[in-house]
């Protein structure tokens, strides 16, 4: 039976009994001394909501419901115990006699309490310890933009007035609409540094849609493998395996992807030069110039996923590569970073011989985004929303990256916080138990992810985090988590250099952890 307090009092799964095993301890237990309502009126730790609307009737009952599983879960309350009755603890809780009554049905009917008219309420089974799932930790390594501070009230005027007169609820243009197309191209002139025509830019559906369409359009001409830096996500990869026949690995080190771990010979490079995804190692100049040398003497391709945009927590995001080389670079980014995922908007520029084709194939797969939707985000990239929200997000990005230094600092000085983010998100070296970390991230409610769990190759301990996924208030909670499964050794820490070993791909002692989390 599936029932309203569940998920009120947390998720857990009480211990099920039948009726006549209910039956059978009650009349085991009958006369037992009724416990005091002070047993029972200590509110659950989990419970700090935030205070909302006056609660219902089922939301009242569900509370007394939570309380008196936390009594029967703490030891407050044990088998055999009797309850107060209905009028002490309507009294006490402040609710209802009938409210109070319908939740202890509840418990009788699901086997935790027996009732009879005469004797009282007995407790009849243990109720087990909660233990979060997944489904309940709160990621904070997940990559995510902070979703609570999407401007709704503007993007709900820009949808409305997109599909005021109906013209862009048909499928719209091959290559995307064209007032979306002008936003990004001026954009991408004043903040990026690159300038492309209308024609050059195919909007997509974000970063995934171009990288299909990109491997689609590459396969053509016979380009079959493609290397990754080390620690890029394992769905870009997985995107990747769906358009090349082989993904192969690129090491990283402090200035950034390696060229000369790239093959001499024709093949497809897709990198992340202005901020190293995982580390934010921006690609030194020296290897710009080596990479567009590489990619132009061999006859290669470079995709150059600038994920993050505008968007930095450590200050201004250095500049993409696609301005050093257009003719060998095509260039993708989206808003799924800095707005959301699932609007699903992305583009994609290169030289319009190649976009001309990117767009026939959108056409054909259908890996594009609704008209109505890519008119909204020019209009909220035209008022100046997406401005205001960038440079918000900006300082609260900056914000949570000085508690984290200044919390690692003092509470594990080992640990070597990379000094530039990856957008969001950083990266901290420091040699953790990995399963104490998986544990210990667990009983405090979140998912913690280790570098290992990205990494293809062995390399230095660590973990990453998703700043806009932290409340301010919890940062010093996700740093204690982390000290807290700190390998202590001589050696361990990490704080001189994560490079003085090398490519961040690789690890000296020849240690690997590959446990998920």
């Amino acid at each position: 039976m599936t029932s309203h307090f569940s998920s009120c009092a947390g998720g857990h799964a009480p211990l099920r009994v039948s009726a006549a095993q209910a039956h059978m301890q009650g009349s085991q237990i009958m006369g037992r001394s009724t416990m005091p309502v002070s047993a029972i009126l200590i509110e659950p730790e989990a419970d700090h909501g935030t205070p909302g609307p006056t609660p219902g009737r089922r939301q009242r009952a569900a509370r007394a419901v939570a309380l008196i599983e936390d009594a029967i879960r703490s030891g407050r309350l044990a088998v055999g115990d009797q309850l107060p009755s209905t009028r002490q603890l309507s009294a006490a809780l402040g609710i209802a006699r009938g409210t109070v009554q319908a939740a202890i049905s509840q418990l009788v009917a699901i086997g935790i309490l027996v009732s009879s008219p005469r004797a009282g309420t007995f407790v009849a089974a243990t109720v087990p310890a909660h233990t979060p799932t997944t489904e309940t930790l709160q990621a904070v390594s997940s990559g995510s933009p902070d979703l609570e501070a999407f401007p709704r009230r503007a993007w709900v005027k820009a949808l409305d007035a997109a599909i005021a007169d109906g013209t862009h609820l048909a499928y719209g243009d091959a290559q995307g609409e064209l007032p979306l197309r002008r936003a990004i191209r001026s954009r991408l002139a004043d903040y990026r540094g690159i300038r492309a025509s209308t024609e050059e830019i195919v909007i997509t559906a974000g970063v995934s849609g171009a990288l299909h369409l990109l491997s689609l359009l590459l396969r053509e001409p016979g380009f079959t493998d493609v290397f990754v830096e080390e620690l890029n996500s394992r769905s870009v990869r997985r995107t990747l395996d769906f358009g090349f026949t082989h993904v192969h690995t690129v090491d990283v080190d402090d200035e950034g992807a390696i060229v000369d771990s790239l093959p001499r010979r024709r093949t497809v490079a897709l990198l992340t030069p202005a901020q190293h995804y995982r580390t934010g190692v921006p690609l030194s100049g020296r290897r710009r110039r080596e990479l567009i040398a590489w990619a132009r003497s061999t006859g290669s391709l470079i995709i150059e996923d600038d994920y993050s945009g505008e968007l930095s927590a450590t200050g201004p995001v250095p500049p993409p590569l696609q301005p050093l080389g257009p003719d060998v670079v095509l260039y993708t980014s989206s808003v799924s970073k800095s707005l959301s995922p699932a609007l699903r908007l992305g583009w994609i520029v290169a030289p319009a011989v190649l976009s001309t084709r990117l767009a026939q194939l959108r056409d054909v797969t259908g890996l594009s985004s609704p008209a109505f939707l890519q008119i909204a985000l020019s209009h909220i990239m035209e008022n100046g929303t997406y401005d205001r929200h960038l440079r918000q997000q900006r300082r609260i990005l900056a914000t949570k990256y000085a508690l984290v230094r200044d919390s690692l600092a003092s509470t594990v000085p080992e640990a070597y916080l990379f000094p530039h983010a990856a957008g969001s998100t950083v990266a901290i070296l420091l040699a953790v138990d990995e399963r104490a970390l998986s544990a210990s991230a667990k009983r405090a409610g979140l998912a913690i992810r280790s570098l290992s769990t990205v990494r293809t190759t062995p390399g230095p301990q660590g973990v990453f985090l998703t700043l806009s996924s932290i409340p301010l208030g919890q940062i010093d909670r996700v740093v204690d988590v982390i000290a807290s499964a700190h390998l202590l050794r001589r050696g361990s820490g990490h704080s001189a250099s994560p490079w003085r070993h090398g490519p961040i791909g690789h690890d000296p002692t020849g240690s690997s952890d590959t446990d998920v989390l």
